[in-house]
């Protein structure tokens, strides 16, 4: 199944922690305070979680979309230890850390085709 899935995420003016692939908190740590509902894994074309979201949350489901940015974020705030799949335009693909987990800054959304959160 393919779905463009967007809804406007705010600004939210969460502290930047960074680290070589940005902010990875543990199980719980900020799920609290999250712009990111429990169940979905959240892109956001700007860093600290900023600009129009992708929630991605149906496992069934490929997000695509094309985005410009050389410093976005993403929130992991699935079911613990859960991991989404980022798919290069080039036919690679990254794991995210597992639930609950962050990167502030840094996501270079241009080089990607689609999201399958789980």
């Amino acid at each position: 199944m393919l779905k463009n899935n967007r809804r406007a995420a705010g600004s939210f003016g969460l502290p930047a922690l960074l680290g070589l692939f940005g902010a990875l908190l543990p199980a719980g740590a900020a799920q609290a305070s999250s712009p990111c509902p429990y169940y979905t894994f959240c892109a956001f074309p700007y860093a600290n979680f900023r600009g129009q979201a992708v929630y991605a949350e149906d496992c069934a489901a490929v997000y695509k979309f094309r985005w410009s940015s050389t410093n976005g974020s993403w929130i992991n705030n699935q079911t613990p230890g859960t991991r989404a799949r980022i798919n290069y335009m080039d036919g690679t693909h990254w794991y995210v850390p597992g639930a609950y987990s962050e990167q502030s800054s840094g996501m270079g959304w241009y080089r990607v085709d689609s999201i399958e959160p789980c």
